[in-house]
């Protein structure tokens, strides 16, 4: 596919905030996904916790333009702690939030921007699924995401999260004025979708770009467990219960069809009734 390097005057500086540990096998993948973007004013933020691997050393080599920031904290198993210090690092008007195992396509950020400057305070995306099989990586399915309705706060407590964190740019200032991630241990693997309820309170302006501009690693040791959702969802409707209930006499569709399957997928066939 040809690209068309975009003209970088006047453009807004844009900070890409990846969390790894132990992905020297793949983190070259994001990263070149990154540095070869249409467009250019970039920084990169790589937050590591403290990997025993070769990511530092293949992080220091591709850094060749010099806008690759590497930093390295002890998160605890909590991946909010590494994004909230990108966060804190970033110079950027806008923010990008890119897992270590994931990549996109090299007009995501160009597009990002482009429905950001239309008026948007958020803009997120499909992604392809991707797995290996045989040792040959596969494009699986496609991860849907929905456009939310208004009050876009309402739509994500009913209908549940329809945002992939490696898809997302938004404002800075709005994710900072809001803390950032919830580094709440029970909120692991949901903690992304509480993120975008809070920052639904500052804004409708949630924008879904009509493409898939990106591709989801599901052989990668995601945290998304079965185990952890249901902690984390759990969580969720004790946070916000009292909103769903004033929203709808109903409770959340999107709570009861995510945690019902969660329930399912580890035998607990009477929560997952319930």
């Amino acid at each position: 596919v040809k690209t068309t390097m975009v003209a970088q005057t006047n453009i807004p500086l844009v900070s890409v905030i990846i969390p790894t540990f132990n992905r020297a096998y793949c983190i070259s993948r994001a990263l070149n996904s990154v540095i070869n973007q249409t467009y250019q004013n970039i920084e990169i933020i790589v937050v590591d916790n403290y990997s025993t691997d070769k990511t530092e050393e293949i992080v220091k080599k591709l850094n060749t333009k010099k806008n690759i920031f590497f930093y390295k904290i002890k998160n605890e198993g909590i991946i909010s702690k590494s994004r909230n210090y990108g966060i804190k690092k970033s110079l950027g008007y806008y923010i990008a939030f890119l897992d270590s195992d994931d990549w996109w396509k090299l007009n995501k950020i160009e597009l990002s921007v482009k429905y950001l400057q239309l008026g948007n305070d958020i803009v997120y995306h499909d992604l392809y699924n991707v797995i290996k099989k045989n040792g040959i990586i596969k494009k699986i399915s496609r991860s849907r995401t929905r456009i939310l309705r208004k009050p876009v706060f309402n739509d994500l407590l009913i209908f549940g999260n329809a945002i992939n964190n490696s898809s997302v740019v938004l404002r800075k200032d709005f994710i900072s004025s809001i803390k950032g991630f919830s580094e709440e241990k029970s909120l692991i693997s949901s903690e992304d979708y509480d993120t975008w309820i809070r920052y639904s309170k500052l804004t409708n302006k949630f924008y879904k770009i009509n493409k898939v501009l990106g591709y989801y690693w599901k052989g990668g040791g995601n945290t998304s467990t079965l185990t952890l959702t249901i902690v984390s969802m759990n969580r969720i409707l004790e946070i916000y219960k009292k909103d769903i209930d004033r929203i709808s006499t109903f409770g959340s569709a999107g709570f009861n069809y995510t945690i019902s399957r969660s329930y399912y997928g580890v035998s607990d066939f009477i929560n997952a009734i319930k």
